[in-house]
């Protein structure tokens, strides 16, 4: 049987769910990453006066 029907899904199905994984994958980490720099806050600058240091 040289022609003998292979068991399982096929691999084209297989290289289809991965590439879908890796999309969606790539796209959310875009798309969060997106998000997370429009919701930043506002740089400023804190100043505070030290306290408890000796003299030098």
């Amino acid at each position: 049987m040289p022609y003998a029907r292979r068991r399982g899904p096929p691999i084209r199905l297989i290289l289809g769910l991965i590439v879908v994984g890796i999309a969606a994958l790539v796209g959310g980490v875009y798309y969060f990453a997106g998000k997370a720099e429009a919701n930043r806050p506002e740089q400023r600058e804190i100043r505070v006066e030290a306290q408890n240091v000796g003299p030098f």
